[in-house]
């Protein structure tokens, strides 16, 4: 399982243009592209991640009686999932298919590739500005990017903490590849799971994940977890929105006030 969206920096695209569009997009706003699929990809990866999980709750709440770091966990889910998704709709909205849309317009109106060029420029230097990867922004940036790796570690606890339990059913899991682990059918689990002997106890602790009828044992760590997840969580978000607002007050993209109320729904300071 991806634990760190950082990896997926190393993916590329290379654009081979003809010589005619070359004049118009240049190498350095090709470099913009990229810089913002890598962001695109980081949050499509942790949005997978976290509805993953939530089929997870789906089957628990089926199948056994809650527990109450289940019910904990659903809840700071749920937070992270809105957050993903708000990052996800304010780019693709709110900025690329805005400024994708005004961009054509002035291509439409341009007068000489000398003119396409500028304007596609300004559309390469505004949407790096607008999703935080210039370097004044750099905080900004770096604090999305912790709250998204924020998510998978949290994805990752939790999916090694219930694996046990999603190894008896049919839907899929979240396992070292992130596909679907190929199972045996489910099986009816023996009642007598708490009277197996120590030397069981030992040789199958190190090749699985605690299972349910031990849960018990790691009760005090797991809630610790999601204690330090909602920590986090609240600290980067609280900083985030401070920033971009200030950012915003300042002669930034005014979008970045819209995206700072929304986030700001979440922090109980509304």
């Amino acid at each position: 399982m991806l634990q760190n969206v950082n990896v997926l920096a190393g993916v590329r695209v290379d654009y081979k243009l003809p010589w005619s569009i070359k004049n118009i997009v240049r190498q350095p706003s090709l470099l913009i592209h990229q810089d913002i699929l890598t962001l695109l990809l980081q949050i499509h990866r942790v949005k997978k991640a976290l509805q993953r999980l939530h089929k997870m709750y789906a089957f628990a709440n089926k199948t056994y009686k809650h527990s109450r770091e289940t019910e904990r966990s659903f809840a700071v889910s749920y937070r992270l999932l809105r957050m993903t998704n708000i990052f996800h709709s304010h780019l693709t909205e709110n900025v690329i298919n805005t400024s994708t849309a005004e961009m054509r317009k002035k291509m439409a109106a341009a007068d000489d590739v000398d003119a396409m060029a500028s304007v596609h420029r300004e559309f390469a230097s505004r949407l790096e500005r607008a999703v935080f990867l210039t370097p004044n922004l750099k905080p900004i940036y770096g604090a999305v990017i912790s709250l998204l790796n924020l998510c998978l570690d949290f994805t990752h606890a939790w999916t090694e903490y219930e694996h046990t339990v999603l190894e008896a059913t049919a839907l899929p899991a979240l396992d070292s590849h992130d596909q679907p682990a190929s199972r045996p059918k489910p099986r009816r689990r023996c009642a007598r799971r708490n009277s197996v002997s120590s030397s069981e106890d030992d040789e199958d602790s190190n090749e699985r994940p605690p299972t349910s009828s031990n849960r018990g044992i790691h009760d005090v760590p797991i809630a610790k977890r999601l204690n330090d997840v909602q920590e986090q969580y609240d600290d980067l978000l609280s900083f985030l929105t401070a920033a971009l607002r200030g950012m915003s007050r300042v002669g930034g993209e005014p979008t970045w006030e819209m995206l700072a109320e929304r986030l700001e729904w979440d922090t109980g300071r509304r």
